[in-house]
């Protein structure tokens, strides 16, 4: 249950397909959300958590499920391939069963763009989202192993569905995307929701911003290195927000905001953005937040 067990929430339903969350007045409890309630295990060959006889289907197990190996820790993020593709080995059997997964799993919204949806309710501080979200996240991984994917294989058939799903992650969140245009701003939600409720998550907008530019590259579409632009210019507004004395923020809006194992994570994303953009500046927050974070461990 959430603090107070007598709490109604307050449903809000936002955007086309409808974004639905329980809004309450106190944060929630974790253990409260089933998702949470107890020990899952993963399922190889659907890349759901199981307990007992329920499922639950996060899809950004398949992308990080495909992304190459072998690697040091988060490097497997970078799209800038080499030869290989970042990855000397074949694809393995895990691998290509996560691909397949992430092509027949993929969903489509109104203006034909493909995205990927949790089956299960799940808590952010104040809010429940019911099933049937997408997440920034989750967009952007899987289109990272898309891109990997038709490196690895040079099979072009790839490309519809990364164009597809490129567009879902420059769609406003109120037309079933996940980009949050409040205010002018251009940020990739991980928690999409209805206007002043979505959190800013830093790493997947920044991972976003990536998968943006290698988009960009890969299909010539300008859109997307367009809207990577437009993110960078909002995390650049943001940043002084995001920052503490001994971290850097997960999110701006959590009680809790100190996560340090995404703290070494978040410096490779700015490091990788600075090499899509030559701009020396993503190498110095990421050197600043480097130095932050290891004070504070």
């Amino acid at each position: 249950m959430p603090a107070s067990e007598n709490v109604e929430p307050r449903i809000v339903t936002f955007g086309d397909p409808p974004l639905k969350l329980a809004i309450y007045d106190q944060v929630v409890d974790a253990s409260s959300v089933d998702y949470w309630n107890g020990p899952r295990t993963l399922d190889p060959g659907t890349l759901e958590y199981v307990r007992g006889e329920k499922r639950f289907r996060n899809p950004s197990n398949y992308g990080l499920s495909t992304l190459p190996i072998g690697l040091p820790k988060w490097r497997n993020r970078s799209l800038r391939f080499d030869e290989s593709c970042n990855q000397a080995a074949e694809l393995t059997p895990a691998q290509n069963n996560a691909i397949r997964l992430i092509v027949e799993q993929a969903d489509e919204i109104p203006n034909g763009g493909k995205t990927w949806r949790y089956n299960f309710a799940l808590n952010f501080e104040k809010m429940v989202y019911q099933p049937g979200f997408n997440s920034a996240f989750a967009q952007a991984i899987n289109i990272a192993a898309l891109l990997f994917a038709e490196c690895k294989t040079k099979d072009p058939a790839y490309l519809d569905l990364i164009r597809s799903a490129g567009l879902t992650l420059i769609t406003p969140i109120s037309d079933g995307g996940v980009m949050n245009t409040a205010d002018g701003m251009t940020f990739f939600e991980e928690m999409p929701a209805a206007p002043g409720m979505s959190p800013y998550i830093l790493n997947a907008h920044l991972l976003s911003i990536n998968v943006l530019f290698a988009l960009s590259k890969r299909t010539g579409d300008k859109r997307f290195e367009e809207a990577a632009r437009r993110g960078i210019e909002t995390f650049i507004k943001l940043e002084p927000q995001y920052t503490a004395p001994h971290c850097i923020k997960y999110a701006l809006k959590l009680r809790d905001d100190c996560r340090p194992e995404y703290d070494d994570y978040d410096s490779v994303l700015l490091d990788e953005i600075a090499a899509w953009t030559g701009d020396e500046r993503f190498h110095k927050y990421a050197r600043l937040w480097k130095h932050r974070a290891d004070a504070g461990r």
